[in-house]
């Protein structure tokens, strides 16, 4: 659970009340986030993946590399949740033969939240090397659990938001999540998916790159990133406009 939050110059300490709340709380919110994003074939488990990646690639470098005995329960546990989310992905994907429902969208996740939670709530950043790592390294601890679910987060957060917002109650299904924009947009069902892979690795891997790499490094790592996956989330729109301009031409 969270024992403590680690910020680059000082350590907040939660008692246990505070603990307990944060922990439910994070791992409440991380549960719904994974269930509301799986609303395609293979959305869910092809993002859990590469969030768990990432997060396994990091806390793996930090258990190797700088000896953090901390962070190898995040290890283990991601690339557990990643191996199975790889293997299930092919009988989920469009058009889907085996589908999680669920109980397997909330399990996914509670590993990810655990998992988080093991490393960012137990880990001192200040004892981080940041010899080389670029801008963040004190901070990633805290900001990478969010980095990893930033799309399941964000749809979760504008779903809450739009829902109180219409005086709409909070678990009514609708047709505004991130992939349904994305179909409405012009994308196929497999190209909305894509595409929200697309932009989860750049935000995973564009934060870890931020601990892992010098920093002109990691600006044009992410950069590019994010340049492709702008070009390719706003390309149904963009030929949309040119067609509907030679039509009235």
């Amino acid at each position: 659970r969270m024992y403590w939050i680690s910020l680059p110059n000082r350590i907040i300490a939660l008692d246990q009340a505070s603990s307990i709340i944060i922990t439910v709380l994070f791992i409440f919110v991380c549960v719904n986030a994974i269930n509301v994003m799986d609303g395609l074939d293979g959305l869910a488990s092809g993002v859990v993946a590469i969030g768990a990646s990432a997060m396994f690639t990091y806390t793996y470098v930090l258990a190797r590399e700088q000896n953090f005995v901390v962070a190898t329960t995040a290890s283990l546990v991601t690339v557990t949740t990643t191996g199975v989310c790889l293997g299930f992905l092919p009988h989920n994907f469009h058009r889907a033969r085996m589908f999680m429902g669920d109980a397997g969208s909330m399990l996914l996740g509670l590993l990810l939240s655990c998992s988080s939670l093991s490393f960012t709530g137990q880990i001192d950043s200040q004892s981080l090397n940041p010899e080389g790592a670029g801008l963040l390294p004190n901070w990633l601890p805290l900001l990478l659990p969010f980095a990893i679910m930033a799309l399941p987060l964000f749809d979760l957060a504008t779903a809450f938001i739009r829902r109180t917002w219409h005086g709409k109650w909070w678990f009514v299904a609708d047709k505004q999540h991130l992939h349904h924009r994305l179909i409405q947009q012009g994308h196929s069902t497999i190209t909305a998916v894509w595409v929200l892979y697309l932009w989860s690795a750049v935000i995973a891997y564009g934060a870890i790159a931020f601990g892992l790499v010098r920093l002109p490094i990691a600006l044009v790592i992410v950069a590019l990133g994010i340049i492709v996956a702008v070009l390719v989330t706003a390309g149904p729109g963009w030929r949309s406009e040119k067609k509907m301009r030679k039509s009235e031409k």
